[in-house]
């Protein structure tokens, strides 16, 4: 079954300003990177701004218990849990019309197929929808101009929708989701999360308005 958009979005809300963001790090980061210029290939810049946005999802969501980091296939995906409902997330390059880049295999295809589920079932999860977040650049590849969720079943994209963050002020106080298995209810518990501001291009706004 394709994955629906409106149940991985209410998974994702709650982490949706730092997902966002760790593109945007990531390519911060590589703009400032000494080798840039002697490194500056699409396919080298692209795994090395991939391996800035896991490390930094490590750095600041290692600590969330919904949230996991899984290794396979020489790769790794976060897995977002919800309530009754995973998402499983890779971080891709995209272009304009939402398409990341992927060299072609048969691992990288299996992944947008849907029917495809014993490969990516590992232990400790469900069943887990299966989308990107990709971030698409600009002509100059020195910043990012969009951000999406991305669904796709093979070379078709489902549905897609921006969460790239607009003006000049990021909030990071975000709100920490309890799930009551249970009952199947969601509480919320207060839980500032803690980034570097000087690793952010934007500036970041404090619970304490900093």
């Amino acid at each position: 079954m394709d994955p629906e958009q409106e149940q991985v979005k209410l998974t994702l809300e709650p982490y949706q300003l730092i997902l966002s963001q760790l593109p945007v790090l990531a390519i911060d980061t590589w703009n400032k990177n000494p080798d840039k210029n002697r490194l500056n290939h699409p396919r080298i810049r692209a795994n090395i701004v991939w391996g800035y946005i896991i490390s930094f999802a490590r750095e600041f969501l290692v600590d969330n218990p919904n949230i996991s980091f899984i290794p396979h296939h020489s790769t790794v995906s976060l897995k977002v849990a919800g309530c009754n409902h995973e998402v499983m997330i890779r971080y891709k390059k995209a272009n304009k019309k939402n398409i990341s880049c992927n060299v072609k295999t048969y691992l990288s295809d299996s992944y947008h197929d849907h029917h495809q589920r014993q490969l990516f079932l590992f232990p400790g999860m469900s069943d887990p929808d299966r989308i990107e977040i990709v971030y698409i650049l600009n002509e100059l590849a020195t910043s990012v101009e969009d951000i999406r969720v991305v669904a796709r079943n093979k070379k078709n994209v489902i549905w897609s929708y921006s969460i790239k963050q607009t003006g000049d002020v990021v909030n990071i106080s975000t709100k920490q989701p309890n799930f009551n298995k249970e009952n199947n209810e969601i509480s919320y518990e207060e839980k500032a999360v803690k980034l570097n501001k000087d690793k952010f291009p934007n500036k970041i706004q404090t619970e304490e308005g900093g």
